[in-house]
């Protein structure tokens, strides 16, 4: 947790805390104020981002996420704000998207890490994203488990289909898939790293 430098540009910033700490891992939310967002949004029908637009004036950060992840050896640092932009004596505008750059006046932080796994984004010709794609499960050990993560098929917003399913009985096999069928009451062990 902390607060960020008056002038430093807040993307650059918080990327390089990343890098200098070796954090490949995390999620990232904060509030405060920026002088002249540079903000970019994503348009679903040209599969890309639109232009970034420098704004001009004092954005309000409201609500600020990001996350923190690799894309091929490189740290990526995502960060998506919505807030009320003010410009000279003209009333405050609503503005929200993904920010690619802005001074700090004053941002308050937390950064919470993630050591056990990484996350890679891959372009996805699907949509011009690049989504995580893949996840590494090695912490840096050398031993690098890569594993493929799933795509949802289901249309977005769509409930999985409801199922009947009655409490496993012990010895049960699990569902075709090679996931367990989680139950309500079930216990869920996972992993733990002890330092």
């Amino acid at each position: 947790v902390g607060s960020m430098n008056p002038g430093a540009d807040m993307v650059e910033s918080l990327t390089q805390i990343c890098v200098d700490n070796s954090i490949l891992c995390g999620h990232f939310s904060g509030v405060g104020y920026l002088r002249n967002p540079l903000i970019q949004t994503y348009n679903v029908n040209q599969k890309g981002f639109e232009d970034a637009v420098a704004l001009d004036g004092t954005f309000h950060v409201v609500a600020m996420h990001g996350n923190v992840s690799l894309q091929d050896k490189k740290t990526v640092f995502r960060c998506h704000v919505v807030g009320t932009l003010r410009a000279g004596d003209e009333e405050p505008q609503l503005v929200g998207g993904e920010l690619v750059g802005g001074e700090v006046v004053a941002i308050e932080f937390s950064l919470s890490t993630i050591d056990d796994i990484r996350l890679y984004r891959v372009e996805d010709d699907r949509t011009g994203l690049d989504p995580w794609l893949h996840m590494d499960l090695s912490a840096g050990s050398g031993n690098e488990e890569r594993i493929e993560l799933p795509i949802i098929e289901s249309a977005p917003g769509s409930a999985p289909p409801k199922s009947k399913a009655t409490k496993k009985k012990e010895g049960d096999a699990a569902p075709q898939s090679g996931n367990p069928e989680v139950l309500a009451d079930d216990w869920l062990d996972h992993p733990t790293v002890r330092l």
